[in-house]
Order: structure tokens, then sequence, then C-alpha cells
């Protein structure tokens, strides 16, 4: 077992490859970074371009659409408070949709027939 003892405890690296991978992944990330910027940076000018040559800005359509909204739900509560109602509390019998007839509830030609006693 001669071998046994001249083994090491931890694994033996050369500083040469360690050191070339770390320039290397060094000079990734500030490739990274640099695309980053000016991606990001002509993104946005673009974006800022397209919201200028709009004819109405984002907010003010914004603000069109939410009073649109409002108007909206405001008139469709007051219909709903002031719908013509009956002493019962129902309401009106010309709002209500008609009930179908006997004759509309059968679903198919195959549903059971009464049989008549003769």
């Amino acid at each position: 077992m001669p071998n046994d003892q001249h083994r090491q405890s931890s694994p033996q690296f050369k500083s040469g490859p360690l050191i070339t991978s770390a320039a290397f992944f060094g000079a990734g990330a500030v490739l990274l970074i640099a695309g980053f910027a000016i991606g990001g940076t002509h993104v946005f000018q673009a974006l800022r371009r397209w919201v200028d040559e709009m004819e109405v800005s984002p907010s003010d359509r914004a603000k069109i659409t939410y009073a649109q909204a409002k108007a909206a739900a405001a008139a469709g509560a007051e219909a709903w408070q002031k719908a013509p109602a009956n002493a019962n509390g129902r309401l009106h019998p010309a709002t209500r949709r008609p009930r179908p007839a006997d004759s509309d509830l059968r679903l198919s030609s195959h549903a059971p027939r009464r049989r008549s006693s003769s």
C-alpha cells in the first residue's frame, strides 16, 4: 500500500486554464452588459418615438376609457334601479321572457310518450 501514502486529499489544478476561463467569463459578462445597454436603449427610443407619433397619448386614452366605463356603469345601475316592477316586486310581464310551451320541452323525437288507455 505504498501508493496510498503518496495520495493527496484535494485535487491538483493547473492555474493557466483557470485564469483563461475566468478571463473569458469576465469578457463575456462585459459583452452581455454592453448588449443589454445597447438593445435596451434602442427599444426605449423606438417606444418613445411611437408614443410621440400617437394622436392620443396613452394616459389620455386611459382617462377617456375610464370615463366611458364609469358612465356605462352609472347608466346600468340607474336602469336596474328604475326597472318596472309590479306589486309582487317582480319585473313587469313585458320584460320577462316567455315560458316555453309543453311541446317545446321535449328534447328529441325519442322522448317517451304517454300511452292512451283504450
